[in-house]
């Protein structure tokens, strides 16, 4: 009877354990992304499809889902070339950042069947919102408003209008770092609490680096500015030099505040995931990712581990006590 009872318990992690496997073999992600970007004038308003791996032949379309499932929106069909990728772009009627009202993209089939799946980590979606729309887009504004402020010093033809100009710069300078040190600390934080996103870290921790960037060219620039206003000849302190430096400065400053402003968008990236499922604020886990089913299989794997162990037990120790 023992033989039989722990053959029984052999036979029945096998099919859990195969099952598992299955489960786990099934997150498979789609090459690319699906991205939120500017349209031009309002930061996130735009969702970029550009995926690879899509069976072709079927008519998919990409929806978006709001963080507590109430509000959907479909994105439109995706164009599949033969080769399986896909493309679709979608912009918000409104101009409303899409980011902000949505934390889920799915994939669904003719049926409607959800096919693919990804979701924005809930801990992080609103802070990502923010660095998108307020400080990584300021940041990359103001510089290049400071920048424009460089280049009229450095085509001026008299002291007086480049140290105008020097004097515009100085004005940007303030909002430029707060923007910058706001990106940092936010993005260091999202790096943090989304760290198992590795996807979202990742683009978290660029952020970061390309928002101090910016920083240390603005800071620069600032420094010549204040030489270049405190000459009183156009030789002293080597004025042109003092001015080709500052636009050096912001340059460097402004490719970089547009990468963190890329990086920024690039946080609420989606990689579908097959067989996933948007989980819901409501719902738990928080993040609602391809490890879903995963911990499901787990738990139910332990527990029919738990409940065989247990009756193997007891009925050993009624084999001994008889």
């Amino acid at each position: 009877m023992v033989r039989t009872f722990s053959t029984g318990i052999i036979l029945s992690l096998v099919v859990v354990l195969t099952l598992f496997v299955s489960s786990a073999m099934a997150q498979t992600k789609l090459g690319g992304s699906v991205t939120f970007r500017d349209d031009g004038a309002n930061a996130g308003a735009k969702l970029v499809t550009s995926l690879t791996g899509l069976q072709t032949g079927i008519a998919y379309e990409g929806q978006l889902w709001s963080a507590d499932g109430q509000s959907s929106v479909n994105v439109g069909a995706l164009t599949i070339a033969v080769d399986g990728s896909a493309s679709n772009t979608y912009v918000d009627p409104d101009g409303a950042s899409l980011q902000g009202k949505y934390d889920h993209y799915v994939i669904i089939d003719p049926s409607g069947t959800i096919v693919y799946a990804d979701s924005i980590p809930s801990v992080s979606s609103s802070s990502i919102n923010s660095v998108m729309t307020t400080d990584a887009l300021g940041l990359r504004d103001n510089v290049s408003a400071a920048l424009a402020f460089a280049e009229a010093a450095d085509a001026a033809t008299t002291l007086s209008d480049q140290q105008s100009a020097a004097n515009d710069v100085l004005g940007v300078i303030a909002s430029i770092v707060a923007h910058a040190d706001s990106v940092i600390a936010a993005a260091d934080e999202i790096n943090l609490s989304a760290a198992a996103e590795l996807d979202v870290a990742a683009a978290a921790k660029s952020a970061s680096s390309n928002a101090a960037d910016a920083k240390t060219g603005a800071l620069q620039a600032q420094a010549n500015a204040n030489t270049l206003i405190a000459a009183t000849g156009v030789s002293d302190y080597g004025t042109k030099i003092q001015v080709q430096n500052m636009k050096v400065g912001l340059s460097n400053a402004d490719a970089s505040a547009k990468l963190a402003y890329t990086d920024a968008q690039n946080m609420a990236a989606f990689i579908p995931v097959l067989g996933a499922s948007p989980v819901f604020v409501a719902a738990a886990p928080e993040v609602g990712d391809g490890m879903v089913p995963l911990v499901a299989w787990m738990a139910m794997a332990l527990g029919l581990v738990f409940v065989a162990t247990s009756g193997f037990l007891i009925s050993r120790k009624r084999a001994l006590v008889s």
